[in-house]
């Protein structure tokens, strides 16, 4: 997927801890080691991150800048404005739960809200 540009990898972290839970410099582990790794892997720049559980307070978010990502997802429901809080993005979850009608639906707004 990532070679054929389909889709955007971003990090999730090392151990998926919720990081507005934990010590600064834990939350800052998370992040920039989980960064590393998967641009290691992936071979380049990974520039987004997703929250685990949606966790996050205002200094994970100054983490998240001084990182070098250039936005964060939470799982607020909505679109991604780019004009607002660019490590805050509201986005439409999908879980391994949503199937049929409700996958199609989540794919729709989702789609609806981006374009």
């Amino acid at each position: 997927l990532d070679e054929e540009g389909l889709v955007e990898i971003g990090v999730h972290t090392v151990n998926h801890k919720p990081l507005g839970k934990l010590k600064p410099e834990s939350a800052y582990y998370q992040m920039s080691k989980s960064k590393e790794l998967l641009e290691k892997g992936l071979n380049h720049k990974v520039d987004t991150i997703v929250y685990p559980f949606g966790s996050f307070n205002a200094n994970v978010k100054k983490q998240a800048k001084q990182i070098g990502f250039i936005g964060a997802a939470s799982v607020y429901f909505g679109d991604r404005p780019s004009g607002q809080d660019l490590y805050a993005w509201r986005r439409v979850m999908i879980t391994n739960s949503d199937i049929g009608a409700v996958l199609l639906r989540k794919m729709f707004i989702a789609f609806e809200l981006v374009k």
